[in-house]
């Protein structure tokens, strides 16, 4: 941006220059002006189509340096060390899948829910609904937390992972409707939970995907050079910086919209919230499309 900015002041003060010598042709120094002035405004207009042909090209290979570094330090950093390169479909995310146990589960990304809903089918753990219902009827407290896909910076954050924005609306569509499914699911069994449920949509920018076990954490960053499920997870090891990715999440969490609440056997579903937010997407997808990720309810 300064090498352009520099670029439009040489072309500027080439044109004042030969202005400058057109008006004074009597001066003596006007032919040196008007030299001096051909000179920037050659110079000034040659940098400007440079750097307007070749700058999407450099700020890529800029991001991506500053990505690999800030990879690299975050690998060495008291309290993280690499858990897996690449978080799509890394076990290490789903060994509450597998638990009979009662946990503790923090979930939190951009789209979170359809890429667990996805990585359980890849691995045939289940369906998501299902395993969910599980854990919160075994006791678990679980919280789920994803983008509103009414925020208006949807399309910044989809720009910046190199996706359109098309796309990440459709993947939080599917987090809609596997939120539905949950509802409809847990409705169904009507058994005794002995756990809770809170999913909630938040109209925020997430510097992190955060995913919780009882005290095992893995964060996974978002680069601008590869979509977030294709960057490294980082496993934390000590409570203070625990407690320093947590507190992100849990700021953004207390000023979220609940969509579905489960607890002492009640089910809290925000049926305006997901009409809305079924009409927002409305605009982005086909109607086809919708029907069959996020169907609708009366």
């Amino acid at each position: 941006m300064l090498r352009r900015s520099f670029a439009i002041i040489l072309f500027l003060v080439g044109i004042v220059l030969i202005l400058y010598s057109m008006l004074n042709q009597n001066s003596p120094y006007a032919q040196l002006t008007e030299k001096i002035g051909l000179a920037f405004l050659i110079a000034g207009t040659v940098d400007i189509f440079r750097s307007m042909s070749q700058w999407k090209y450099e700020k890529r290979e800029i991001k991506e340096v500053i990505d690999e570094s800030i990879s690299n330090a975050l690998s060495c950093k008291p309290g993280l060390c690499i858990a897996t390169p690449k978080r799509r479909g890394f076990k290490g995310y789903y060994t509450w899948a597998i638990s009979r146990s009662r946990q503790d589960l923090f979930f939190a990304g951009r789209s979170v829910l359809h890429r667990i809903e996805s990585d359980l089918i890849g691995r045939r753990l289940g369906e998501c609904d299902e395993l969910i219902f599980r854990k919160v009827r075994e006791g678990s407290n679980v919280k789920i937390l994803f983008l509103d896909p009414e925020f208006q910076l949807i399309k910044k954050l989809a720009e910046d992972e190199h996706q359109t924005e098309k796309q990440m609306i459709e993947d939080i569509a599917k987090s809609l409707g596997i939120t539905l499914r949950i509802k409809d699911y847990i409705k169904n069994e009507q058994c005794n939970l002995l756990g809770s449920l809170q999913i909630c949509i938040y109209s925020d920018i997430p510097y992190f995907a955060y995913h919780r076990e009882d005290d095992n954490v893995i964060v996974g960053f978002y680069f601008h050079t590869a979509l977030g499920c294709d960057t490294s997870g980082f496993e934390i090891n000590d409570s203070d910086t625990v407690a320093h990715f947590e507190e992100h999440f849990i700021n953004i969490f207390s000023n979220a919209t609940p969509l579905l609440t489960v607890s002492e056997n009640k089910i809290n579903f925000n049926q305006e919230k997901y009409l809305s937010c079924r009409s927002a997407i409305s605009d982005k997808l086909d109607s086809a499309v919708i029907d069959q990720i996020m169907p609708n309810i009366t």
